[in-house]
């Protein structure tokens, strides 16, 4: 199965620069903490699945190398454009939304407040996004079931298993 997982992701990664306008898509493997690293198409040589996690060549050399630890996401094909709103100013990227452990926030300002509440309103988690905008907010303590998290005027529904 993983071989199958593995030959699927390569070929597409390697007949994609093919596709028309593959200078404006891109490869980009996001990690939990909110980090991206992108790689556009026409410069992936290839991109390789292991035992430890997933390793991304560019024909230049370059090797970028995420732990499935580290690995939150694999965008094959990524709009330049849509990858770059992401994390762009204003723009707040909440993820994952279905979690055990750790939800991630991104672009909000420094010193931002964060709050996690419960379905009846109850205060749960209260935090600030970091000096960069980002926060990983550990889950772990909070029993199964529905939460909100708040972020500037922003609200997201979260689901802790």
């Amino acid at each position: 199965m993983n071989y199958i997982i593995k030959s699927i992701l390569v070929t597409v990664a390697m007949a994609a620069p093919a596709v028309s306008g593959a200078a404006d898509k891109s490869v980009v493997v996001i990690s939990k903490d909110g980090t991206q690293k992108e790689l556009i198409l026409p410069e992936v040589d290839r991109m390789e699945i292991n035992t430890g996690g997933i390793v991304l060549l560019g024909k230049n050399g370059s090797r970028t190398e995420t732990s499935y630890d580290d690995l939150d996401r694999v965008l094959i094909g990524a709009d330049r454009s849509a990858i770059a709103s992401i994390t762009s100013p204003g723009e707040i990227a909440v993820w994952p939304t279905r979690t055990a452990s750790d939800v991630n926030v991104s672009g909000a300002n420094p010193e931002t407040p964060i709050t996690i509440h419960d379905m009846g309103g109850a205060l749960r988690i209260q935090t600030v996004a970091s000096a960069d905008g980002t926060a990983s907010i550990d889950l772990s303590q909070l029993q199964a079931g529905i939460y909100i998290l708040h972020v500037d005027n922003h609200s997201v529904k979260l689901i802790k298993e």
